[in-house]
């Protein structure tokens, strides 16, 4: 018991975004169901996943592998 409330104030240290931090995530689609992902092999991914939109507050910033590793996903960045 000692150590749970012990780890708890360190999980939660710079969760407010105080110290900078921002929160991000990838995308497989967007609230409007428009395709977030593409082959990884697409040099034009931009392209093929146009229509996909971050939530509001977040700002498109690039992609990243799916866990499928044969596709990308779209990165969210917190303004």
């Amino acid at each position: 018991m000692k150590l749970l409330i012990m780890l708890v104030p360190m999980l939660m240290i710079g969760c407010d975004g105080s110290d900078g931090s921002r929160e991000s995530f990838t995308l497989h689609a967007d609230a409007d169901g428009d395709s977030c992902d593409a082959p990884s092999h697409m040099l034009n991914a931009d392209e093929t996943t146009s229509n996909c939109s971050c939530p509001t507050g977040f700002t498109r910033v690039g992609f990243t592998r799916s866990l499928r590793l044969d596709r990308l996903e779209v990165v969210c960045l917190q303004d």
